[in-house]
């Protein structure tokens, strides 16, 4: 299972753990929200597209904003915010021009300490 920096060589995020579970804030809405990141191999640009599907059930994440910024180091990346209308199995991807990077996370509500969802199957795939 996958965990951790995550990536293909061009593009990478990090893989929350334990097991591929994303904790989210629950907002007034109902909504799941939280931030993913992204970096990209230096040299590397374009505009991220992030999308989401749910793999459990028929939903869709929205994109509330993708950021670009840099670190203290000088190495840029990018921040996007997202929110799930639902807890459950969701497949992320992101996508510069041709290159994408999917995986896919468990998202629940909070830390999670006390609860272990069921798997969700392969945890991280990438394509390029």
């Amino acid at each position: 299972m996958t965990r951790g920096r995550y990536g293909n060589g061009i593009l990478s995020t990090f893989v929350p753990g334990p097991d591929g579970v994303l904790a989210t804030r629950k907002d007034p809405d109902g909504s799941f929200f939280q931030k993913l990141w992204w970096v990209p191999k230096r040299g590397f640009g374009g505009t991220l597209v992030v999308s989401g599907e749910r793999l459990d059930a028929p939903a869709r994440m929205t994109v509330r904003s993708v950021n670009w910024g840099y670190s203290s180091d000088g190495r840029g990346s990018w921040a996007s915010a997202v929110s799930f209308p639902s807890e459950g199995c969701w497949r992320l991807t992101g996508r510069v021009g041709d290159v994408s990077l999917t995986y896919v996370v468990r998202v629940i509500e909070g830390c999670g300490a006390t609860y272990t969802p069921p798997p969700c199957g392969p945890i991280a795939r990438n394509r390029s």
